[in-house]
């Protein structure tokens, strides 16, 4: 069996006129021999450890994968476990990141994933984790082996799930429901989604000391039936959430102003194929709802979203017909099909290429446990796929034999290019026809700028495929601004880096929640702190680390040290390194000859 390594090096001699793959450190880079396709290579079970500090070996309910400073990070209801797969058939537990308060005796009423996301637009990579039904932790993810809780926010909570057995007005309430189960960051907001309540819009200025700016309720709408919400994703100035389980539904809602949703359009119903859907997610204009079947809408006009096609699952249901998560990679729809296992579609031609089939505990040979491979993303060549009920495991899967060469690209954009008349709070987001590594994102290798100016500052989030850039400060009104994408910048979770410049243009109209703008005006970051000092004309970066060479200065001038938030830093040197200081922030050099930032990626 052929399980010899293939590295980025040798692979990139043979590559001609393209940017070489780097492939992360915590990623195999290597040809899957044939056989091997559609296989578990290996598996990661559930343990529970006995030891009383430690309920569970790497946590329990394991959901979506992601990948975090080159390493494969999993969110479950107890921890945030880190991976190393660069051997893919001896996958390495790094570090397990306890999350709750209590790792043995927390409460199962910690809600599943069904999406989260990061961000690195607070000077590190920060993720938010639900504790209990009624609040949420924020966690700083910069240095993935010491993850530390930054702050906490209450949700509103007027009743209580599984004990007042649902509000007035929702006839078809499910008493399992409650708990913050999906999230969409694009920071400074992060929009959460309570399970069959509702949709509440966190304001992250300050991620210190986050507030709810408001909560969408979808807990009463007669005229439609309950709306049994579950997940939401956010692209730009275009959010979508969709039902979980107990209802049929697809809302798409404008959010130029990030903390007013207006409804675009809205497919529900019985004479829809939305039953028992589960989870969706968006890509290329296109919006995937999964349940027993994936159901593919075009939402290129989101005023008017129109049914495209059905994936059917291959073979018949084994055991109970729900479904998880989906994943989009190069034209192909990898979907977890929960008991019948993970299955691969052409996206041209909607036809199957590969599947699993079912899994069972190899410890239980005669007890129908089932695992129920939900959540799916792909990372190169190989997919992770997690079993978070039943026969609890994550197993990994190679979908194709050659290492992944294809440079992601932008397949969706919002605003859209030539948008007119958009709003002066407007965020920028993108899909790309493969999952984005956070490392890539900047100032550098995603520009927003007025036409013919200089790159805005601001803030970058990302999950999986969907990429969010939000300016901090509100755009010029009546402006056209222009959307580069260079070649070389972007890179998916293969370490391919986009291979062809991508642009857009939109213009603003002279419209604006004021009260948004003064909130980003009154929480400065880089960006305030170098307009504070006069300084117009910099080079910028979400997330860097500066550099100050002591020795080099000359006489006059001085230096400061400001954080991504705007705030001084002491300046001092590291033992053993007396000539270069290194931080995450901006630096300032003042002088006779002026103010000028200092600043390297």
């Amino acid at each position: 069996m052929n399980k010899t390594l293939r590295w980025s090096a040798l692979a990139c001699a043979s590559l001609v006129a393209a940017v070489c793959a780097e492939t992360p450190a915590g990623l195999p880079d290597m040809t899957f021999p044939e056989d091997e396709l559609f296989t578990f290579i290996s598996q990661i079970p559930v343990e529970y450890d006995p030891n009383p500090e430690q309920k569970w070996v790497w946590g329990e309910n394991p959901e979506f994968p992601l990948l975090l400073n080159g390493y494969v990070i999993v969110g479950c209801r107890d921890a945030y476990p880190v991976f190393d797969l660069s051997d893919p058939y001896n996958p390495v537990l790094v570090k397990k990141n306890v999350v709750t308060a209590d790792p043995v005796n927390y409460s199962s009423y910690v809600p599943e994933f069904n999406g989260w996301g990061m961000t690195t637009g607070y000077g590190g990579v920060h993720m938010v984790h639900a504790d209990e039904y009624e609040s949420l932790d924020f966690w700083d993810f910069t240095d993935h082996t010491n993850a530390k809780k930054v702050s906490s926010i209450d949700l509103p909570m007027p009743w209580r799930p599984y004990k007042d057995g649902g509000p007035a007005g929702c006839p078809d309430y499910h008493p399992g429901f409650g708990g913050p189960i999906a999230h969409a960051w694009q920071a400074p907001y992060l929009y959460s989604v309570m399970r069959g309540v509702g949709l509440d819009i966190i304001d992250v200025h300050d991620i210190e000391n986050p507030t709810v700016a408001k909560r969408v309720d979808y807990c009463d709408y007669p005229e439609r039936g309950y709306m049994a919400i579950g997940v939401v994703n956010v692209v730009g100035n275009l959010l979508i959430h969709s039902a979980h389980v107990h209802s049929r539904y697809i809302q798409v809602m404008d959010i130029s102003d990030p903390e007013n949703p207006v409804e675009l359009d809205f497919v529900g119903g019985n004479d829809t194929p939305l039953k028992n859907l589960y989870c969706g997610f968006i890509n290329g204009n296109r919006y995937f709802a999964s349940g027993p079947a994936v159901h593919e809408y075009d939402i290129s006009d989101p005023t008017n979203i129109t049914f495209v096609r059905t994936y059917n699952r291959t073979g018949e249901c084994n055991h109970e017909c729900s479904t998880g998560g989906t994943c989009i990679q190069d034209n192909f729809l990898h979907w977890g099909g929960s008991r019948t296992g993970y299955e691969k579609f052409d996206l041209t031609t909607g036809e199957s290429v590969g599947v699993t089939g079912p899994l069972t505990n190899p410890e239980k040979p005669d007890d129908p446990q089932y695992a129920d491979m939900d959540l799916v993303t792909v990372f190169g060549n190989l997919t992770v796929v997690c079993s978070e009920d039943q026969y609890q495991v994550i197993t990994l899967v190679p979908h194709q034999s050659e290492p992944d060469r294809n440079p992601p690209v932008v397949n969706m954009v919002n605003p859209v290019d030539g948008a007119q008349d958009m709003a002066t709070t407007s965020r920028v987001g993108f899909t790309f026809t493969d999952n984005i590594d956070h490392r890539s994102l900047g100032t550098r290798s995603i520009i927003v700028r007025p036409q013919g100016g200089e790159a805005l500052m601001g803030k970058f989030s990302v999950n999986k495929s969907i990429v969010n850039f939000s300016p901090d400060v509100c755009l010029e009104a009546n402006t056209c601004y222009e959307v580069v994408v260079p070649a070389g910048g972007v890179r998916d979770y293969a370490g391919n880096a986009t291979a062809e410049e991508f642009t857009s243009t939109f213009c603003t109209g002279s419209r604006g929640n004021e009260s948004v703008c003064e909130k980003r005006a009154a929480n400065p970051t880089i960006a305030g702190a170098l307009r504070n000092r006069g300084v117009t004309r910099h080079r910028a970066h979400s997330r860097f680390r500066a550099a100050v060479v002591h020795h080099d200065l000359p006489r006059g001038i001085s230096a400061r040290i400001y954080d991504t938030r705007g705030r001084l830093l002491q300046a001092r040197s590291e033992p053993g390194n007396r000539r270069e200081q290194l931080h995450h922030g901006v630096v300032i050099v003042e002088g006779s000859t002026g103010n000028r930032p200092v600043a390297s990626d």
